[in-house]
C-alpha cells in the first residue's frame, strides 16, 4: 500500500498521467439509456493483441501506475484475457469495468488468472424493475447479482467495486446501496449521470436523456442524500469516493456546474479503441494522437490538452477528478483508507 502511495505522489509531482482509461472497444451488449458509446462501435478499428501489448509498454514508459479496462463492453472482446495480461505483466495496476451480465464464469476465472485484481460492475439499482428499465434487458438485476458473488469468489483478496450512476431514478436508494456493498463485500462509487444535450455533454458518449435529471423540486433531498453518504464514508462504509468528489457531484448535480481544476491530458489520459491518446473521452476523435506518434508530438499534445481543459465546460467523472484530488492532502489519506478497507460481508 505504501509503494502504491508514493508512486502517486511521484507521478503528481512529475506532472505526467498516472491514469489511463483505455476503452478496448465501444462494443456493447446493452442499450443502456444514458450511454452513447456503442453507437461508435466498429471492430475493424480496434487494436490488434499485439498492438494492445506495445500500447501497454507505451503507457508503462510513461510512467502511468493504474489503467482501467472499459468500453463498451470489453469482456465482448474474444482476446481479452490477452489483452488483461499485456497490462498485468507489466506491473500496471489495472481494473475491469464490466456491465455485469456479460460473460461466463469460465471466462471470468481465466481473466482473474491473467492477473486481474480489481473489477468494477455496473449497478443503480436495487429494485429490478429500475435496473431492468435502464439496462433496457430483463432480468438484468438477477443476472449482475449472480456475476457479482462469481466475482467476489474469483478474486479473494482483490478489489470488486460497484459503480452507481446517481440519478433521479435511484436518488431515494443510495444509502440503501451503500448498506447492500458493505453487507456483501463489495466497495461502492457513486457516479452522477452525464447527459448529452445543449451546453452540456457530448452525444458521443453520454445520451440525451432528461429523464435522468434531478429536478428542482427535488434538490433538496438531493443534498440531504449527499449528506447521508458523507455520513456512511465517515462511519466507514466502502465508498471509494473522496469526501471533495461527493460534495462536488452533489453540486454538480444540482447547478450543472463541475468547479474543480481539469488536469485532463496531464494527470490522466483516455485511449480509444484504435488507440487515439486524449485528454479525456468527450475529444478522442478531435484530439487525438496515436499512440506510437506521441512520443514525438508530446509537446503538441500537452498544449492542446491544457487549451482544451480551459476551454470545457466540466464534468465530474471520476476518472479525472479523483486522480486530481488524490494529489491533495486529505485525498491521499482517503486513498490509503481505501486501501486499507476490504469489506468482508457477512
Amino acid at each position: 500500500m505504501l509503494s502504491t502511495m508514493l508512486r502517486f505522489l511521484g507521478g503528481a509531482a512529475g506532472r505526467h498521467p498516472i491514469y489511463a482509461h483505455y476503452g478496448v472497444t465501444h462494443r456493447c451488449n446493452l442499450r443502456c439509456r444514458m450511454c452513447a458509446i456503442w453507437r461508435s462501435a466498429a471492430p475493424s478499428k480496434e487494436l490488434s493483441t499485439a498492438e494492445v501489448g506495445e500500447l501497454a509498454q507505451f503507457l508503462k514508459d510513461w510512467g502511468v501506475i493504474s489503467v482501467s479496462l472499459g468500453g463498451g463492453e470489453p469482456l465482448l472482446r474474444p482476446d481479452i484475457t490477452d489483452v488483461v495480461r499485456a497490462f498485468t505483466s507489466r506491473g500496471l495496476r489495472t481494473r475491469l469495468l464490466t456491465n455485469g451480465v456479460t460473460g461466463t464464469g469460465e471466462l471470468m476465472e481465466e481473466v482473474v488468472n491473467c492477473g486481474l485484481r480489481e473489477v468494477s460492475i455496473s449497478l443503480d439499482s436495487l429494485v429490478p424493475e429500475r435496473q431492468e428499465w435502464v439496462y433496457s434487458r430483463s432480468d438484468a438485476l438477477a443476472e449482475i447479482t449472480q456475476r457479482l458473488a462469481i466475482w467476489r469468489r474469483l478474486l479473494k483478496g482483490g478489489i470488486l467495486l460497484l459503480n452507481c450512476v446517481v440519478s433521479r431514478l435511484n436518488l431515494d436508494e443510495l444509502p440503501r446501496i451503500a448498506w447492500f456493498a458493505r453487507k456483501s463485500g463489495y466497495f461502492v462509487s457513486y457516479v452522477p449521470v452525464h447527459i448529452a444535450g445543449p451546453g452540456r455533454e457530448s452525444g458521443e458518449v453520454a445520451a440525451d436523456a432528461p429523464e435522468f435529471e434531478i429536478p428542482p423540486d427535488r434538490h433538496g433531498e438531493l443534498v440531504a442524500t449527499y449528506r447521508k453518504l458523507i455520513g456512511l464514508k465517515r462511519r466507514g462504509f466502502p465508498i471509494v469516493n473522496s469526501t471533495e468528489f461527493l460534495i462536488k457531484s452533489c453540486e454538480y448535480l444540482r447547478t450543472g456546474r463541475a468547479e474543480w481544476r481539469c488536469e485532463a491530458g496531464t494527470l490522466y489520459v483516455s485511449v480509444g479503441p484504435a488507440g487515439l491518446v486524449s485528454p479525456c473521452h468527450r475529444v478522442a476523435e478531435a484530439g487525438g494522437v496515436h499512440f506510437a506518434e506521441l512520443a514525438a508530438r508530446r509537446d503538441e499534445f500537452r498544449r492542446h490538452a491544457r487549451r482544451w481543459a480551459r476551454e470545457c465546460w466540466g464534468c465530474m467523472r471520476p476518472c479525472w477528478a479523483e486522480v486530481s484530488f488524490l494529489a491533495k492532502p486529505r485525498g491521499m489519506i482517503e486513498f490509503a483508507a481505501n486501501l486499507a478497507r476490504r469489506p468482508s460481508g457477512t
